[in-house]
């Protein structure tokens, strides 16, 4: 049987009225990454326009996983800015056929996460949370970000999560901070949840993959998470459960936003399911077509700031491709990472060009949230909150 601590005093919704959203650090037993994200956090907190407000509506958590006294202690020493809460697994989980006792951490996270999501949605009735990891760097303005995307997420049932990650967002691939794109691939790593989600999957929570779990189509529903061109969060975890995985072909090179966008001032209208959909459709017919990376660059000078779009057959051809163009090559329930109907946007020669690499019209595109409204019964549209 699970166990864990009681709630921290002056903690919930009820004692803070004014708080937004709650921020919880997930934290295990490495100390000195915790230490760098937690000042990281004051750090983005302080260049926030109105810091006192900030740390109004947005109350701080650190969520432990077991009794590593080091952490423990450490989050003792944060009493005051952060509310300290664990979980304790007391007994080790049961693997499923084919696991091995290396993949036990990620039992330990999956039970961890539905824990502290629990606590926070459930047990102190928080709207909004938003995650973290304990080796995470947040943009200067992280905090008004979520602060500006939480509001479409409230309106927007289409909206599965706000992401501060964006999975090909290294240096070479990216320009624009203040561009936002809605994607059909969960990014995790930095990113807001809403009570109504966390009210439909509480109850099939995953014993373990719990990211990959939110990204299965049968789960997401066509749903799409909003996410940022330019990253506001930086994974500088290079030793974790996944064993670096990813970290030195992409993680290490991605780009951490510096500017402080006005974002309350910011015209979101093209966010819109609707709007979104004929803009991307509209981008890729205009569009100039193209092979491969060295054809986009020869075309500097004919064509200095042009849109191009490579398109692919399936999977297998969005990988040879990937390889190219250098972004992640995975894909997971048919999307691949950071895609719209299968368009994955990025950038090249310092934003001057944007490449599309588009599905063919055989390709296999995820189903739409429109879609499977037009599927469901009345039961399952109250779930979505419609």
């Amino acid at each position: 049987m699970d166990g864990d601590d009681a709630l921290p005093d002056g903690a919930s919704l009820r004692d803070r009225p004014t708080a937004y959203a709650a921020v919880v650090v997930i934290a295990c037993d490495r100390v000195k990454y915790l230490t760098r994200t937690v000042e990281s956090i004051a750090r983005a907190v302080a260049s926030s326009p109105d810091p006192k407000k900030t740390r109004e509506e947005f109350p701080l958590f650190i969520s432990q996983d077991g009794d590593d006294a080091r952490t423990t202690t450490y989050a003792r020493t944060l009493e005051g800015k952060f509310y300290h809460v664990r979980h304790r697994q007391e007994r080790l989980p049961k693997l499923r056929d084919g696991d091995s006792a290396r993949h036990r951490a990620y039992y330990r996270i999956s039970a961890h996460y539905k824990h502290a999501l629990g606590r926070l949605f459930d047990d102190l009735g928080y709207e909004r949370v938003v995650i973290l990891e304990d080796d995470m760097d947040l943009a200067p303005d992280f905090f008004a970000y979520f602060r500006r995307l939480g509001d479409v997420l409230e309106r927007d049932p289409s909206v599965y999560a706000i992401s501060s990650w964006n999975d090909n967002g290294q240096k070479s691939l990216v320009k624009d901070e203040r561009r936002l794109y809605r994607s059909d691939f969960f990014p995790g790593l930095g990113w807001m949840m809403h009570a109504r989600l966390w009210k439909e999957l509480r109850p099939k929570w995953p014993d373990a993959y719990w990211d990959d779990w939110m990204r299965q189509s049968a789960v997401r529903l066509g749903r799409e998470t909003i996410r940022p061109e330019v990253c506001r969060t930086f994974n500088f975890g290079e030793k974790g459960a996944s064993e670096g995985q990813w970290y030195k072909t992409h993680l290490a090179n991605v780009k951490l936003a510096s500017e402080k966008v006005d974002w309350g001032n910011e015209d979101l209208s093209y966010l819109d399911a609707d709007a979104y959909e004929r803009a991307v459709a509209e981008a890729v017919d205009a569009a100039t077509p193209a092979r491969d990376p060295s054809q986009i660059t020869r075309a500097e000078i004919t064509n200095p700031k042009g849109v191009f779009k490579v398109l692919y057959k399936d999977e297998a051809e969005f990988r040879r491709l990937a390889a190219k163009f250098h972004v992640f090559p995975e894909w997971k329930d048919g999307v691949p990472r950071g895609g719209y109907r299968g368009v994955v946007h990025l950038k090249m020669n310092d934003g001057r060009h944007e490449v599309m690499l588009v599905p063919r019209d055989a390709a296999k595109v995820t189903k739409t949230f429109a879609e499977y409204l037009a599927s469901v019964d009345g039961g399952k549209a109250e779930v979505l909150g419609l």
